[in-house]
């Protein structure tokens, strides 16, 4: 009798040890009100668990503790769409279970989002975003690392783009800063055979080396500090000044007309204005032909003439060319000596000679008949 009460009390001994041990493992108190214990690696031992699932096995973290696994990094973040004020991107879901995105930029930006994309807005023109997006498990605590991407809002367009001055090698050009930010801007011409370029970081330019006459395309573009994100382009259209039209001289004159030639400029023209100034009227009249015949003049006057070669938009002038000179004097018909030739048809003609002598009542007339 007495040896089973000693191992009666053996046994209890034995069974209050373990007790002890237990519940040294698995402490109750932790787990009144619920508790929620989180835990950041991928795997628990004793514990068959999931990337985003939750595990409340025994033996795992105090056997009654509920533990959630960190997400993966979502993949293939990217920027779809970028305006001046906006980013729009998508990404590729990680495994697991996912419960939201969260998105995080620059200044404190912060949105969730429960789908694979998202558009950011009311942005800065022309400046860096920094973005991060981690997926956030079932739990909205468990977050996974952050796959980032860095990318520049496009400029806004640049404003009031206007022609300064022109020459027959030249335009400068004038322009306003767009809004938001800009590292430079990008200057493009072309005349439809050859193109130009040039960057500059102020708001005006001189293109130079350009054909006189000539219609050239030019845009302006505002770029980033990357040199790749770009805003929309303003383009304006401006002829070169044509040259001036050479060797303008006078190739006949008559009582009533004077002829004028010139030779053509060089590079392009698409027609000549002559003009035509005495003392009583004006005369205009345009041609294409690199001469002219001015019609109703007036015997002896002395007459002056501008040329100007006018560009294809009608209204770019060269610089003046202005020629002065007389028409013939009309013949006087009652002097002394005067000198009449007939012109007849060949092969002879009749040359008369008439001579005046100083009696009034007599003339004495000479005439010679020459045959050839």
């Amino acid at each position: 009798m007495k040896l089973l009460s000693s191992v009666s009390l053996w046994t209890l001994a034995v069974f209050s040890a373990v007790l002890e041990i237990s519940q040294a493992e698995c402490d109750i108190s932790g787990c009144e009100g619920n508790d929620t214990e989180t835990s950041t690696t991928t795997s628990i031992v004793n514990c068959t668990i999931s990337n985003g699932s939750s595990a409340s096995e025994n033996g795992c973290f105090n056997c009654c503790k509920e533990a959630t696994t960190k997400p993966p990094a979502v993949m293939n973040l990217t920027a779809t769409n970028i305006t001046a004020s906006s980013i729009s991107l998508e990404w590729s879901k990680p495994e697991g279970n996912i419960s939201l995105y969260r998105v995080r930029w620059n200044d404190g930006g912060f949105n969730e989002t429960t789908g694979a994309s998202l558009t950011i807005t009311g942005l800065t023109p022309g400046v860096n975003i920094s973005i991060s997006v981690s997926a956030v498990a079932g739990d909205t605590l468990s977050e996974g690392e952050t796959a980032t991407l860095s990318v520049y809002t496009k400029p806004e367009v640049v404003r009031n783009i206007t022609v300064t001055q022109i020459t027959t090698s030249s335009v400068s050009l004038k322009w306003t800063k767009p809004e938001g930010n800009s590292s430079f801007y990008r200057v493009q011409w072309t005349d439809g055979n050859g193109n130009g370029s040039d960057h500059v970081t102020q708001t005006n330019i001189t293109m130079t080396n350009l054909t006189a006459g000539v219609q050239y395309e030019i845009t302006v573009t505002a770029v980033t500090d990357d040199g790749r994100a770009e805003g929309q382009s303003t383009t304006v259209s401006q002829y070169t000044q044509p040259a001036g039209v050479r060797n303008l001289t006078v190739a006949g004159i008559t009582t009533s007309s004077i002829s004028l030639k010139w030779t053509q400029p060089e590079g392009s023209s698409l027609f000549y204005r002559i003009q035509r100034t005495d003392t009583t009227n004006n005369w205009g009249v345009s041609v294409t032909e690199t001469d002219v015949n001015v019609p109703e003049l007036t015997a002896g006057v002395l007459y002056s003439f501008t040329l100007i070669a006018v560009a294809g938009d009608h209204k770019t002038e060269s610089e003046v060319s202005e020629i002065v000179h007389y028409t013939s004097k009309r013949m006087n018909h009652t002097s002394d000596n005067v000198l009449v030739v007939c012109l007849v048809p060949q092969p002879f003609f009749q040359h008369y000679k008439l001579r005046g002598e100083q009696s009034h009542h007599q003339k004495k007339a000479d005439k010679t008949k020459k045959h050839i």
